[in-house]
């Protein structure tokens, strides 16, 4: 079961789904966020970016597989049967934030969203959603 992990500021989801994806805490996902914590310093807000998700992600071994909901529903696919099973990282707009993004995590059966303040679930993840499926770096090429 995995266990959730809350945010610490407005911008931390990704390193909270990146801890709850790897089972490791907080401090090791932000120990390995280099330049998400240089900006931070820098007094920057911003949450981590896609390719430093995916750079953290490999440093785990993993690779990382996109797959668009409304693009792939539109081919015929099932959005959710793709991802049972699988862990991923979803990118969603901000119920929080105007005109921002932030990230939910799927361990496989259930959603866990780290915000403190308004939240997905299941039912509520839009179409505009984008799944980054985390697999073994060798199932990936």
């Amino acid at each position: 079961m995995t266990e959730l992990i809350k945010q610490r500021n407005m911008t931390d989801c990704g390193i909270c789904c990146l801890a709850m994806c790897f089972s490791v805490t907080y401090e090791e996902i932000l120990s390995r966020a280099e330049d998400y914590v240089f900006r931070l310093s820098w007094g920057c807000d911003k949450g981590l970016a896609t390719i430093e998700e995916r750079q953290i992600v490999e440093s785990f071994g993993h690779a990382v597989r996109s797959l668009i909901w409304w693009h792939f529903e539109n081919n015929g696919g099932d959005f959710w049967r793709a991802l049972e099973g699988n862990r991923a990282l979803l990118s969603v707009p901000s119920l929080n934030i105007e005109d921002g993004l932030h990230l939910v995590y799927w361990d496989g059966t259930k959603l866990l969203d780290p915000s403190n303040l308004k939240t997905y679930t299941r039912e509520t993840i839009p179409k505009q959603c984008r799944a980054f499926i985390i697999m073994p770096a060798e199932a990936a090429a």
